[in-house]
């Protein structure tokens, strides 16, 4: 009830002028989108970023606000993470994204249950919008995406040519993952920054990335921690000469050490 009031007072002020809301961890659900949909659908609203994170929205709310968007040119942040949206709910979101002209430039779904159908379906939209995206920065961490996941999305990263910023870790990708990621890494250059850690890629998997990278100028930050990897594989990310490579918890050792000490001598 009281949200209720805040929203229905916001959206009857013309002169309101909040530009970032923070609503993480405030017990809302799907019952509570509905209010906050009207506040974005305002033709006045200028709020530019919202981070509704870690609530109970579920498919229902993340699909109301979202689609509340049609109306609204000022949003370019939504901050979904762990709001229990599943592969359903996120791929009518991006559906309506793909298919509806938005600012839009971060969206962030980290820690929900989207699974490699999820990731697949949201792949499927990307590859076949209608709309000019904005996107430039998509974060799924912790959303049990897999290997097939990680190779469904790297098939369609080439369809978004603003997307800079992608974030994936903790989602068991495996070293096939990240040999498809490589694919995309060695054709494509405009991505910045690629969040991996905790995702199994092993020796192998880090090869596979070193190798991609060779010929890649435009990233700049890599986060390869805790993935196992070992000093061999260690070394060929460093020949990369990524600006920033995070490789901590992996299995470097003395070896691994004596390799990054020459790499940042040369």
């Amino acid at each position: 009830e009281n949200f209720q009031i805040v929203c229905d007072g916001l959206a009857d002020n013309a002169n309101s002028r909040i530009e970032f809301w923070d609503l993480e961890s405030k017990s809302l659900t799907a019952a509570s989108a509905p209010f906050l949909a009207r506040f974005l659908s305002r033709p006045e609203c200028l709020l530019r970023s919202l981070n509704v994170s870690r609530n109970n929205f579920g498919n229902e709310g993340a699909v109301a606000l979202t689609t509340a968007l049609e109306e609204n040119q000022s949003v370019t942040l939504l901050d979904y993470s762990e709001n229990n949206i599943t592969s359903e709910g996120a791929a009518a979101m991006l559906r309506f994204l793909t298919t509806h002209e938005t600012k839009i430039e971060e969206l962030k779904l980290s820690r929900n249950s989207l699974g490699e159908e999820g990731v697949r379906l949201i792949a499927s939209s990307l590859a076949s919008t209608i709309v000019p995206l904005r996107l430039t920065t998509l974060c799924m961490n912790e959303c049990s995406l897999g290997t097939e996941g990680a190779i469904s999305l790297s098939d369609v990263i080439s369809a978004v040519p603003s997307l800079t910023r992608l974030a994936l870790a903790k989602n068991s990708i495996g070293p096939a993952g990240a040999q498809a990621l490589g694919r995309v890494l060695a054709e494509r250059h405009s991505l910045v920054s690629l969040q991996l850690g905790g995702n199994a890629l092993g020796s192998e998997g880090a090869r596979h990335l070193g190798s991609a990278l060779q010929n890649n100028t435009t990233l700049t930050h890599l986060d390869m921690s805790s993935n196992g990897v070992g000093a061999e594989a260690a070394g060929a990310l460093l020949a990369a000469r990524v600006g920033t490579l995070s490789l901590f918890s992996n299995q470097l050792g003395d070896t691994g050490a004596s390799e990054i000490a020459t790499a940042l001598e040369k």
